[in-house]
């Protein structure tokens, strides 16, 4: 498990594994994707904090989904969320809302 932490992607709280339980997070705080991925390498992470979302960011000058160069996404409380690399600098994420 990893706590998020930073409020900029410079900052945040690099991925440790492909599987990354966050904790710790106070809604300002982040993660980041592994920097150049490989196409159709998987990230999946699980917002262990019920209540609280997280910032998701990609590596340096990477992009998640149709947002701009080095911009973060919110990952709900509870939310589990899978990445998909598209090429070495884009990935696909989508959010499963807690249940």
């Amino acid at each position: 498990a990893v706590a998020a932490a930073g409020a900029t992607q410079g900052t945040a709280t690099a991925m440790t594994s492909r599987w990354q339980r966050v904790t710790g997070s106070s809604g300002a705080n982040g993660v980041v994707l592994p920097a150049g991925p490989v196409a159709g390498q998987h990230a999946a992470l699980i917002n262990t904090v019920a209540a609280t979302a997280f910032l998701l960011y990609p590596g340096t000058g990477d992009t998640i989904n149709t947002n701009a160069a080095n911009a973060s996404v919110s990952i709900a409380g509870g939310a589990i969320v899978e990445c998909i690399a598209e090429s070495a600098s884009a990935w696909w994420c989508y959010e499963a809302p807690a249940a």
